[in-house]
């Protein structure tokens, strides 16, 4: 599963495990640091948006998403 895919999937769950956006094996420094301040960003996100915040929600998770993947890329 992508890291897109399992972000969406977070996000669309209310329930969801956060280890299922665990940090890829190599992520390190300033990069494990930005994954886990980004994850944390899609928590608040999530909660907002059950809250009934629907504004430029999908705009903010897809800019979550670009930043999620380049720091998985750079982890390959």
């Amino acid at each position: 599963m992508t890291v897109r895919e399992r972000a969406w999937k977070h996000v669309g769950a209310a329930n969801r495990p956060r280890q299922l956006l665990d940090p890829p094996a190599r992520t390190q420094g300033v990069d494990a640091m930005m994954w886990n301040l980004v994850v944390g960003s899609l928590e608040r996100l999530k909660r907002a948006h059950a809250d009934g915040e629907h504004e430029l929600f999908d705009a903010y998770v897809e800019a979550h998403l670009r930043i999620l993947e380049a720091i998985a890329e750079r982890a390959r």
